[in-house]
């Protein structure tokens, strides 16, 4: 019979995969919420697709300004309260502007109100309030903000994470388009070399990787779609 993985022969792979999927079966059918993948948060989403699925990448994109951050944010915040570690890499903003959107979520003040301070003592109770809410989802959250990073380095600093996590969890990489290009690298290349380290990288450990991606304004207009 034919083996892999250091001589563990298929079968007895197979035979532990639905031994799980048995398992959580049974639990599901006893009313708990579980499920094969990383949940998001998002309920129908995880009730349709099961989570985001470990091992592989998930890829997810919106034109400028159509919530690519917000999405993100929210799978984050959805796997660490489902009990989830999370590696976040927010390319985009630093690690405190990315806290003033957890923040904003949960206490209905605006991350524009936060920075100008345009708000008053009831918001300001708000936010404590929800500084107490968020201390366990954040404990379970790793920011990465490092600016110009590559692919490869962002594969090594998954695999790393790995080893310290090895319950496993959920990478968050928002967005592709922000990694710093391999010399000679256009922005397509620069993509699929991307694509192909953050799949290696989610093989290899058993993390699920959701990595979104900014798309082209006038294209998707065209096709009468924003998402």
């Amino acid at each position: 019979r034919k083996e892999e993985k250091s001589g563990v022969s298929t079968i007895a792979l197979m035979d532990a995969e639905i031994a799980k999927i048995a398992s959580l079966k049974e639990r599901k059918d006893r009313g708990e919420q579980v499920r094969l993948g990383v949940a998001t948060g998002l309920s129908r989403l995880d009730s349709y697709i099961g989570g985001l699925t470990r091992g592989i990448v998930t890829a997810g994109g919106a034109v400028t300004k159509m919530g690519k951050s917000s999405f993100s944010l929210q799978c984050a915040i959805g796997a660490a309260m489902s009990g989830e570690d999370v590696l976040y890499f927010p390319l985009e903003d630093k690690v405190d502007n990315t806290l003033h959107r957890f923040i904003a979520r949960e206490t209905g003040i605006t991350a524009q109100e936060l920075r100008s301070l345009n708000f008053d003592s009831s918001g300001m109770s708000r936010i404590r309030r929800a500084q107490e809410v968020l201390k366990p989802i954040l404990d379970r959250i790793t920011f990465d903000d490092s600016a110009g990073i590559t692919s490869e380095e962002i594969g090594r600093r998954i695999r790393r994470w790995a080893i310290s996590h090895p319950k496993g969890g959920l990478v968050v990489v928002d967005y592709l388009q922000l990694i710093r290009p391999g010399r000679g690298e256009d922005e397509n290349v620069s993509i699929i070399n991307t694509m192909r380290e953050l799949s290696a990288a989610a093989k290899d450990t058993g993390l699920a990787v959701l990595a979104m991606s900014q798309l082209n304004d006038r294209k998707v207009t065209d096709r009468g779609n924003n998402i």
